[in-house]
């Protein structure tokens, strides 16, 4: 579950008539198509249940700028497990099908999500702006500093949100914008 003041941060990242990937669909979603209004949403699922309730739920208002795809990931170890069947085409986007050269934002927040900010750092344009939900968890230390040291991206921020309000629990979100 991503905090209120995280998904007000991206949104307002999002340019008008500009293009949201997001990696890991759900709640979130919704609230991207309500909050921007004039944006293209690609959203990759690899849940069959997510992506179905996604599905369910996407207003006939919304279909001319929600594209849905569902990439199944299977063989799981464990819920961040990178080296899992299907997790490359996953974190491709579809090996093309979503157009992450032509993104201005990219949320990492769905599985495998090292693999998905590698390869969306490589297709990425110049200026478009990747966040990584939960980037405080140590599983993804080395993405954190694999973006860090890359000389195409620019640290912008780690936002740390403490728990008060609409809030839960310590979240950090970490992202960066392309600069060449």
């Amino acid at each position: 579950m991503m905090a209120n003041s995280h998904a007000w941060m991206i949104a307002d990242a999002v340019p008008d008539k500009g293009t949201l990937v997001e990696f890991g669909g759900g709640s979130s979603t919704f609230f991207w198509l309500e909050n921007t209004p004039a944006a293209e949403l690609y959203v990759i699922e690899h849940n069959s249940e997510y992506y179905r309730a996604i599905s369910e739920r996407a207003s006939d208002l919304w279909m001319e700028r929600l594209f849905l795809f569902h990439i199944p990931i299977s063989g799981q170890k464990g819920r961040f497990h990178e080296d899992s069947r299907g997790a490359s085409e996953y974190a491709s986007g579809g090996d093309g099908v979503v157009p992450l050269d032509q993104a201005d934002v990219i949320l990492i927040d769905g599985h495998v999500r090292c693999l998905c900010l590698a390869y969306s750092a490589m297709r990425a344009k110049k200026g478009a702006v990747m966040f990584l939900h939960d980037s405080e968890d140590p599983v993804y230390a080395w993405a954190k500093k694999f973006m860090h040291g890359h000389p195409d991206w620019r640290p912008v921020s780690t936002n740390v949100i403490p728990p008060p309000e609409d809030d839960f629990r310590n979240v950090e979100m970490a992202y960066w914008e392309r600069i060449n």
